[in-house]
């Protein structure tokens, strides 16, 4: 499986996140199975059933975040070398040459990437657009069947 680019931020959130799960709520969950088995018929015990269902879903996010962490690849923003142009680790300004608004984005890894916090993932159609263009190019991108063009404004490493 190919490797995916992160930074040591996401990294550590992720292992955080994953530690979390496997020691605060499987425990919760395993508990709530036991006390669940106290009421007696398991066939038409709906706690039971639910806290299955619970378990479940929390082992499958838990193997999610673990095939992540296997596959990812630390990547340290200070070690970039630029070039001017736009790479993962990037924080981006554009404009929308039709509206004029201004948006900064930086473009970081696929399970760490956070829109309210202006963070897109590399795997973005934005970021696959804007990767390794120059300051001043534009770029036109599909959202919602309209075609938007941008300007890039800056390119920023930090």
């Amino acid at each position: 499986m190919t490797k995916e680019p992160i930074t040591k931020s996401g990294f550590d959130l992720l292992k955080k996140n994953l530690e979390k799960l496997k020691n605060v709520e499987r425990p919760r969950i395993v508990d709530a199975i036991k006390k669940a088995r106290e009421f007696g018929d398991l066939r038409e015990n709906a706690e039971y059933h639910a806290a299955k269902e619970d378990l479940y879903l929390l082992e499958k996010k838990i193997q999610d975040i673990e095939i992540k962490v296997l596959n990812a690849q630390i990547v340290e923003l200070d070690d970039i070398k630029s070039n001017n142009k736009i790479l993962f680790g990037s924080t981006v300004t554009i404009r929308n040459l039709e509206s004029k608004v201004i948006s900064t984005y930086k473009i970081i890894g696929d399970g760490e990437a956070d829109i309210s916090k202006r963070e897109i993932s590399i795997k973005s159609p934005m970021a696959q657009k804007l990767l390794f263009k120059e300051k001043n190019a534009k770029v036109s991108i599909v959202v919602n069947n309209n075609i938007m063009t941008y300007e890039i404004l800056d390119i920023k490493y930090v």
